[in-house]
């Protein structure tokens, strides 16, 4: 999950945007930064039971 740590990091400040471009510098970002881990994610709920109660925090 480090991958998904560093994509919502990069996006910090440009949450809601789809690009950007400084001074030649372009970054796209997806629609759903987290669509490509939703299988591990998935796996990951089903292994701990239910959802209920808990919360992912990103530091």
């Amino acid at each position: 999950m480090t991958e998904a740590a560093v994509r919502r990091f990069n996006r910090i400040g440009s949450e809601g945007t789809s690009s950007h471009t400084v001074d030649g510098e372009s970054m796209t970002w997806a629609e759903d930064d987290f669509a490509p881990f939703m299988d591990d994610i998935q796996r990951w709920r089903d292994a701990h039971g239910s959802a209920a109660g808990r919360k992912v925090v990103f530091l």
